[in-house]
């Protein structure tokens, strides 16, 4: 059972298993996804603290631009060293945020190292332009690489930011940034083309189109942000670059823009409008910082989701974990419960307990099939008990009726043997008779020749002939009463043989019965063979759990087959025993044919006797008439002498009949030997 619950329990591990390792790859996505944005969030605050020192790089760049024009004017030298001071307030705080950064991007971490190296070569400007050595020129070139590098980081920024969201805000940011780049040029270009003006009443004509140029980038720049800003951004700079100050500055623009037509500044100084340029784009960066600032609200709510589908994956993967192995707990106890209750089932048929109760019949899944076969088995067993239990009653009765047969032969060897032993005895005591009675006879056909010889001395002789006939007289009664005990003894011997007949056939009856006991095992072998085929059958359908009925099915197919096998031997034996029987009875009844032929021997050899016991009382008269002629002696030793030689012919007839009853005795005793020899070896191998 453990080993089933191991199993299920890793059936059921594989969808954990799945389910865990697709939540632990969502949740690896996730969390990747939640650490880049965590990483790249401080790049969205480092852009905007980009466009702040751009912006201020900007004015510090216009306001060195307008000192060195200015001829180095003191007044405007002061207030570029105040706007150094802020700008290097602005730039210091980016580099510590800089330096605290993590990015794991080696390409990013290099670019951003470059972007810092760069604006940390300001104050080398710085040191170039109160030299006094350097031109505007000079200035505008060295500033605005700086200011590029803070601008394309904007750019890395937006490259990097996985999140559309945050690109959405920070691409209008970064165009506003190039917008303010632009109109930061245009704003110091404006105020040297003014002073010039000014100064000289010309028109310096690069001056003017480089003026235009930068003009026409702001403007290019601004209809970008308007294309590729949403309604929110557009609203917002909408909100803030706006009012009298951004009308005055675009006033004074248009101003600057006829000035080579109408050669008329309307009074406005390179100062003035680098301070009302400055006003406008201040108003530009307010929008473009509410705009940056929005990209980071973005990215911190799109780290906060991530994070909130990391707790709900973690949430989801452990309820569904949990409820697995609830799920797999509760299908454990009810699958076990079901095998337990099906093997205790199967143990209890297996210890004998065939009334038992198989549940679970009605399922229509593998446990139902399991139960259906189990009731099958369960009929088939009761079935084979029921006929096992037959089979012992008729091994039983069998048994009794083997018992029987047994003291019927018994019996029967004993009856036989006395007969033997008296057929013996009287045998031999008709063959002492037979050979008294030749022996007699053949002095008597002695005596009769001598008495033919010597009928002429009869007369003297009547004497010794009467002694003579008083002798035969006596031989001839003796053999009288021996041919009478012979007669006697034959008609018992005959007796003993018809009674050996009847038993003799009894037991042909007995092994004609026994033969159906045989066809009677032989078909209950067939049945117990079909039994087991069924049965076999019944195990292949149950598939591996009929594995165990199959091999039960096999060897009672091998014992039914045994049984045939045995059967059939018994059954050749029982033929033989058949035979033998038969063989027996024919004897039998052979012997008795023998001796109805010496019992009418012995009736003829009674009837000489009766006719010699005749002739001697005659030969007794003769005798007393002896004297009335010799003649009539002669004629009557004649007539003695042919009765005699009859007599003996007669008793070796006799004796041989003895003799062959004697064979005949040996035969029938070798004969019931062998017949109840062979039916003990026969019972035997039944049993």
């Amino acid at each position: 059972m453990k080993r089933i619950k191991l199993q299920i329990a890793l059936v059921a591990l594989l969808p954990m298993v799945g389910i865990f390792g697709i939540s632990g790859y969502v949740l690896f996505k996730q969390s990747s996804e939640l650490s880049l944005r965590e990483q790249l969030l401080p790049l969205t605050r480092l852009s905007l603290n980009a466009g702040e020192i751009v912006h201020e790089l900007q004015k510090e760049r216009g306001m060195t631009v307008s000192w060195i024009k200015s001829g180095h004017q003191d007044a405007l030298h002061e207030t570029v060293k105040k706007q150094r001071t802020v700008t290097s307030s602005v730039l210091g705080d980016f580099v510590a945020k800089v330096s605290a950064l993590e990015i794991k991007d080696p390409h990013l971490s290099g670019e951003i190292e470059e972007v810092v190296q760069s604006v940390q070569v300001v104050p080398e400007l710085r040191i170039q332009a109160d030299t006094k050595t350097v031109d505007a020129g000079w200035v505008v070139k060295n500033y605005t690489a700086k200011i590029s590098s803070l601008i394309h980081l904007v750019g890395l920024a937006v490259e990097s930011m996985p999140s559309p969201e945050v690109s959405t805000e920070l691409l209008p940011f970064m165009i506003l940034v190039e917008a303010k780049e632009a109109g930061g040029l245009e704003r110091a270009l404006g105020a040297g083309f003014l002073n010039e003006f000014a100064a000289t009443g010309e028109i310096n004509v690069q001056t003017y189109l480089n003026y235009i140029a930068k003009f026409g980038a702001e403007t290019g720049f601004l209809n970008e942000f308007l294309t590729l800003a949403t309604d929110e951004q557009n609203a917002i700079y909408a909100k803030y670059v706006t009012g009298p100050e951004v009308d005055l500055a675009l006033e004074w623009r248009k101003t600057i823009q006829a000035l080579p037509q109408t050669l008329d500044a309307k009074g406005i100084e390179g100062g003035a409008w680098f301070a009302q340029a400055t006003k406008r784009l201040n108003l530009i960066q307010t929008a473009a910082n509410e705009i940056v600032g929005r990209a980071e609200v973005a990215a911190k709510a799109e780290i906060a989701a991530y994070e909130r589908n990391i707790m709900v994956v973690s949430g989801v993967m452990v309820c569904a974990l949990v409820l697995c192995g609830l799920v797999v707990v509760w299908q454990l106890k009810v699958i076990c419960g079901v095998l337990r209750r099906q093997s205790f089932v199967i143990s209890e048929l297996a210890n004998g307990k065939l009334d038992i109760e198989v549940p679970f019949q009605d399922r229509a899944d593998e446990v139902g099939n399991i139960a259906r076969a189990t009731a099958i088995f369960q009929s088939n067993r009761k079935k084979q008990v029921a006929q096992e239990a037959e089979a012992e009653s008729r091994r039983a009765a069998e048994s009794e009726r083997s018992q029987r047969l047994e003291e019927t032969i018994s019996r029967f060897e004993q009856a036989i043997s006395s007969l033997q032993r008296d057929l013996s005895e009287e045998t031999q005591a008709i063959e002492r008779a037979a050979t008294s009675l030749v022996g007699i006879a053949a002095e008597a056909e002695e005596q009769g020749s001598l008495a033919s010889s010597g009928s002429a001395s009869a007369t003297v002789s009547v004497q010794s002939v009467a002694s003579a006939a008083t002798e035969l007289s006596a031989s001839i009664r003796e053999i009288s009463r021996q041919s009478s005990t012979a007669n006697q003894v034959s008609a018992e011997t005959s007796g003993v043989a018809e009674q050996t007949d009847r038993e003799v056939s009894q037991l042909a009856e007995a092994a004609e019965r026994i033969g159906e006991v045989v066809d009677m095992i032989r078909a209950i072998a067939e049945q117990t063979n079909l039994l087991a085929l069924n049965a076999t059958i019944e195990a292949a359908r149950a598939g591996e759990a009929g594995k165990g009925f199959a091999v039960v099915a096999a060897e009672v197919k091998e014992l039914s087959q045994q049984t045939a096998k045995a059967t059939d031997e018994i059954s050749a034996q029982m033929s033989g025993i058949q035979t033998s029987t038969q063989d027996a009875v024919n004897a039998i009844r052979s012997i008795s044919a023998k001796i109805e032929e010496v019992q009418g021997v012995t009736a003829a050899i009674a009837a000489a006797v009766e006719e010699q016991d005749a002739a001697t009382a005659e030969i007794s008269e003769s005798i007393s008439r002896a004297a009335t002629g010799s003649s009539e002696a002669a004629q009557s030793v004649e007539n003695m002498a042919g009765t005699i030689n009859h007599t003996r012919q007669q008793s070796e007839g006799v004796n041989q009949s003895v003799e062959r009853l004697g064979t005949l005795s040996g035969s029938l005793n070798n004969a019931v030997e062998s017949f109840l020899s062979d039916v003990r070896k026969e019972r035997g191998i039944a049993a």
